[in-house]
This record gives C-alpha cells, structure tokens and sequence, in this order.
C-alpha cells in the first residue's frame, strides 16, 4: 500500500512539473517573439524551427517574404528580409544581436529573455520589463541614429498576447488580438492615432501606463482609422497558414500565406 502511494505521488508530482516546464516554454517564446518580432507570428502550441511568411501587397502587387528561423529552444536566430539591410541576426552564447546594419550586447537573463541591449560605449538602447508571471509588458528603446523613442505594452489572458500597443512621439498604434475556444488566433484589429497638443480634442484613445498618462498630448484618430486581419487555415498545431487584412471599409489591402517547420 505505502509503494502505490508514493508511486501515486510520484506521478502526480511528475505531472505537475512537466504542466509548468510546458507553461514556461510557451511564456518565454511568446517573450522572444514579442521582442523581437509581432505577436502574430508566435507559434500557437509547438516550437518552430522555421517560418517562412509570403506578403502580398495588392495595391502595387508586389511580393515580399520574410524568413524566421529559431534554434532547437524556439528562440529567434535569424530573421531575414527581402531587403537584406533589415537582417536581423541573434547569437544568444555571445549575447549578441544585429538589426537595423548595427551590432549590439544582448542583457539576458537565466531564461534567455532579452532585459535590455547596449549600444557603443555601452549606451543602453533598449529596456524590458517583465511581470510577476514572467511575461514580457513592457519595452522602451531609441533608434540608435534618429534616437525616436519607443514605448510598446503588451497585455495578456490565458497565457495569449491580447494586446500590443506602439507609443511613439508623434503615433500610436494599438492592436487587438481575438483567439477561438482552441486558443487559435482569428481575428486582429489595429487602431492608429496621431498625438496633438491640443489639449480641447476629446481623448478616445486606449489608457496606457502611468507614464504615458502623465503627458498633456491628446490622441486623436487617424483616418482610416483600423486595419483588420483574418487569419485562417489552421493546421494541426494551431497555427494559421492563411491570412489577409483590410480597411474599415471591406478593402483587401495584403494577403499574406505562412509556411512552418516544427
């Protein structure tokens, strides 16, 4: 009796365990994705090896692919882009990073999760902050020639990123993430503003962290004012293979087909 109850414990135990390995791993890519790319492309249950997105740009029918390829973890490496000036590649042993044709030292922590990177003469470019649950909410980072700043914020339920908003001086962009009963992502909404100084301009824009509430610019609606995206084709992992997005008035503006590797 006393050996089934410790192999009864032992399984519940194993069980348990093997629950939050799952939770931590789907956390800390939703983290390297959300800093380093968009919540859209996150791997819905599985980690990729690779992903390669085709965008169709129907106005000037023009094509263009983005290749995402992430080590055995499903942590990004290496982003490549149509324009090769855009590359990003990152090397998380040497805690290193290249984007935008500059190199900068990567601030990790224990997970991998990306705290921050520095510039020449260690200058800081960019700080993350996570929450109590370990999700990334928040990034602050400057253009390390303009030196534009940027906020993004990033919202959770049950485990999936459900909005991401993009705070900079002069725009804001918010978007919203709208998930199945299987947690497959279907649906986005993205929102732009333009920030005035016009303090008599009603606000009817999202709220964000304190401090961003503290300026006295008032955000006001860009016209069109939303972009919607439809994703569609799930494959068996979840994640969609189809997707396209449209103006407030019903045009189909990009197409986009996503190829993946497990």
């Amino acid at each position: 009796m006393m050996k089934k109850l410790i192999l009864i414990c032992f399984i519940v135990i194993f069980f348990i365990a093997g629950c939050d390995k799952e939770k931590d791993t789907h956390t800390l890519i939703t983290n390297n994705y959300n800093s380093i790319l968009y919540p859209p492309l996150i791997p819905n249950k599985n980690p990729t090896v690779r992903q390669k997105i085709r965008k169709n740009l129907l106005a000037d029918n023009k094509i263009m692919n983005t290749m995402i390829e992430s080590n055995s973890d499903g942590f990004i490496e290496k982003v490549l882009f149509d324009d090769d000036t855009q590359n990003m590649n990152i090397d998380y042993n040497n805690k290193t990073m290249h984007f935008d044709r500059i190199d900068v030292t990567l601030q990790l922590n224990s997970n991998n999760d990306i705290l921050g990177y520095l510039y020449i003469n260690n200058e800081q470019l960019a700080s993350l902050s996570y929450n109590e649950l370990g999700q990334l909410i928040k990034l602050e980072d400057k253009h390390p020639q303009t030196r534009e700043k940027r906020q993004q914020f990033f919202v959770y339920y049950d485990g999936k990123t459900i909005e991401y908003i993009v705070f900079r001086e002069k725009y804001l962009n918010v978007n919203k993430f709208f998930y199945n009963q299987k947690g497959e992502l279907v649906e986005s909404i993205t929102e732009n503003y333009i920030i005035t100084n016009d303090k008599s301009k009603t606000d009817n824009s999202p709220k964000l962290d304190i401090n961003v509430k503290q300026s006295d610019r008032k955000p006001e609606n860009l016209k069109p004012n939303s972009v919607k995206c439809i994703y569609l084709n799930h494959n068996e992992y979840g994640d969609w293979t189809n997707a396209y997005c449209m103006k407030g008035n019903g045009v189909i503006l990009v197409v986009y087909t996503r190829e993946l590797e497990y």
